[in-house]
């Protein structure tokens, strides 16, 4: 049977349900943007402390927009479960999954969005300070890849773009499936955004997002937050972003750019500190995360129906 409603009708629904809610427009782009500035000026010591060339620090605040679409997945999720029309999906001929592709689509724009507002932001806070470093390290990704003017280096760098909109979607789909299963198991939505709270919080503390990884000087207690941060799907996701954006797969030098200290661990290497080897590890690192809890809720449905 054919859908009664067709696909665009209830993308436009989604999209007029997600951009009319006032908690939407606040947890998913007034307060990153406000965490995201915060971060940044007391990173930076308020625009005193020179980032410019740990440009890594300063692009791993992009990812926090992104996280923070936790709260706005699950608002909606729970909104339309509850809803006539998911209820009643049969009856008006609805496939599920372009309810929930909507919702993706929907949620994925308002966060894009986000990230444009944070960059904004960003980069007027950046007109008052003494030392702009993220006006900087913004305009600088396509200087770690076209050196010589070459025609391959444009092709690494039109390259790299496109993983970086692949995996920053796909984290977006990580985020998707978390949100999926939470209102899968627990209807109220109070409690549901107080655990994404402490996701997020758990997250930024282990993910390299908040802390700056050169803060850790010794080499055995870095080894163990790095062994904790492996436990969160943001961490590789992160360092992938950190290697596209400062290109350390084919520059290994610009580790320096993330990591000042030789010392230290190079996150995802397995001790070797082979920067290479970050880009196609966290690329199977993140996918197997993602995969896990996409498989976890095709069990979960699995179950549902018997």
């Amino acid at each position: 049977m054919k859908d009664k409603i067709p696909f665009q009708n209830v993308l436009r629904y989604t999209f007029k349900s997600t951009f009319k809610s006032f908690r939407n427009y606040l947890f998913s782009i007034i307060l990153p943007v406000f965490i995201i500035l915060a971060i940044y000026l007391i990173k930076t010591s308020f625009g005193q402390s020179d980032y410019r060339e740990k440009s890594g620090q300063i692009y791993n605040l992009l990812i926090i927009p992104f996280t923070f679409s936790l709260f706005a997945f699950s608002s909606t999720l729970v909104n339309w479960k509850e809803s006539v029309l998911v209820k009643q999906s049969k009856i008006f001929s609805i496939s599920k999954i372009k309810i929930y592709f909507s919702i993706f689509i929907s949620i994925s724009t308002l966060t894009l969005i986000s990230l444009i507002c944070s960059i904004l932001a960003l980069f007027t806070v950046d007109s008052f300070l003494e030392i702009k470093n993220f006006s900087m390290t913004f305009w600088n990704m396509a200087g770690f890849y076209i050196i010589k003017g070459k025609f391959i280096e444009y092709l690494n760098l039109i390259f790299a773009i496109t993983l970086l909109i692949v995996f920053f979607t796909l984290y977006l789909f990580l985020i998707f499936n978390i949100c999926y299963i939470s209102s899968l198991k627990i209807k109220s939505i109070v409690l549901i955004q107080a655990i994404n709270f402490i996701i997020i919080i758990l997250f930024f503390a282990l993910g390299d997002v908040v802390l700056d990884v050169n803060l850790v000087t010794n080499k055995y207690a870095q080894m163990i937050y790095n062994i904790f941060g492996y436990l969160t799907p943001t961490k590789s996701f992160q360092w992938l972003f950190i290697s596209l954006f400062t290109n350390t797969t084919f520059a290994g030098y610009n580790l320096l750019e993330t990591i000042v200290s030789p010392n230290l661990e190079v996150p995802y290497t397995f001790l070797t500190n082979k920067t290479w080897m970050i880009l196609p590890v966290t690329s199977i690192f993140s996918t197997i995360w993602t995969l896990a809890f996409f498989l976890l809720i095709q069990n979960s449905n699995k179950k549902g129906k018997e």
